[in-house]
């Protein structure tokens, strides 16, 4: 009886039927679709990001801005440079010869400002799609059928749900446009992976609307909450959220001329991010001030070090490289080779600062 028993297979014999299934599997579904991750290629799962330009927030990230194959969300009140932060994140895909769409669905964008902001509008596909359930068709096919780096979705209040351009207008705008976007975050959510090598991000941007009633913490029955348009599938399925808000105005004597930007990383999972902070400026018909936030980050990392007279020194270089913070901020402007010198050593710190307190993919 005992010799009629077979042996248990040894692990490698059912490693080698695994196999023969993932192999049978991938010539039906196409390459990749099933993986064994110890025996992928490299690339496969490769966290290179693309860089938003503003070093404050990638470093935020701790991931060096937005992870490929991610979806992200922007969102906050208006004046929050959500659109301006997406702007600068496709500028920086195109310089490293990535292709971006952007579904401009509030019909803001207009090619100067872009130039303005460093984008290539000859190498921009701008889709201008009627409906959210168009937008979710005409993406998945550029997704499908080109190698697409980055996708920027402006905004997701503006998507125009079928239901209601078929209806009439007291038709329940919230639900149809949840519903819509369910049905387009379940679409781009495969096809961004179709071309597995070179996985697609997708960053939406989004608004808050107010909501009377309900609980708000205790005793506060009744209180103003600010929810997120869209439903909640896309709080779900995006890795990455990011809250944007207008902070302190910045004046030169009676005049305001721009204001201060909070950003807040709400949710990561592609590293300990959550809850780290950033802050940049917004100057009036200039933009994002990227050479004061970049020296307020190498002087917060270290990188550049102010002595007795307020002269500034780069960490671990003898010489002083100016005298006072407005001629550093000149010779930033001026000095490509000064600015990337400084943008280097700072990045050298990005991911060697994440707060071991900090939780990781603790949102579904």
């Amino acid at each position: 009886m005992e010799d009629s028993i077979k042996p248990e297979p040894s692990l490698e014999e059912r490693l080698k039927l695994v196999s023969k299934v993932t192999d049978h599997i991938n010539k039906q579904r196409g390459e990749y679709t099933a993986v064994i991750p110890g025996s992928a290629p490299g690339d496969l799962f490769a966290t290179n990001s693309f860089s938003t330009g503003i070093i404050s927030f990638d470093m935020a990230t701790l991931v060096g801005g937005i992870p490929r194959g991610t979806i992200a969300e922007f969102y906050g009140p208006p004046s929050g440079c959500k659109s301006l932060v997406a702007y600068k994140t496709i500028a920086q895909t195109q310089k490293k010869g990535g292709i971006v769409i952007l579904a401009d669905a509030e019909r803001s964008y207009t090619p100067e400002w872009g130039a303005k902001h460093g984008i290539n509008n000859d190498h921009l596909i701008l889709l201008r799609s009627r409906t959210a359930q168009e937008y979710a068709d005409d993406i998945c096919a550029y997704l499908r059928s080109a190698p697409i780096d980055l996708v920027v979705i402006d905004s997701v209040s503006a998507l125009l749900p079928k239901k209601i351009d078929e209806n009439s207008a007291d038709t329940n705008i919230t639900g149809a446009l949840a519903l819509a976007m369910s049905i387009l975050l379940n679409k781009i959510s495969v096809d961004m992976y179709n071309n597995k090598m070179r996985p697609t991000s997708i960053i939406f941007i989004n608004q808050i609307r107010d909501q009377m009633g309900g609980m708000m913490g205790k005793g506060s029955f009744g209180a103003v909450q600010y929810k997120t348009t869209g439903g909640r599938a896309l709080p779900h399925y995006a890795k990455l959220r990011i809250e944007f808000r207008s902070g302190e105005p910045i004046k030169k004597g009676n005049h305001q001329i721009g204001y201060e930007v909070n950003g807040l990383v709400k949710k990561s999972k592609v590293s300990s991010a959550r809850n780290n902070r950033f802050k940049f400026r917004f100057l009036n018909g200039i933009g994002i001030d990227l050479t004061n936030e970049l020296i307020e980050t190498a002087k917060l990392y270290g990188v550049l070090t102010m002595k007795g007279g307020g002269v500034y020194y780069i960490a671990d270089d003898p010489k002083p490289v100016a005298r006072g913070r407005d001629a550093l901020y000149e010779l930033l402007e001026s000095s490509e080779e000064m600015r990337n010198k400084v943008d280097g050593l700072v990045r050298q710190f990005i991911g060697a600062t994440a707060n071991e307190d900090n939780s990781e993919g603790d949102e579904d």
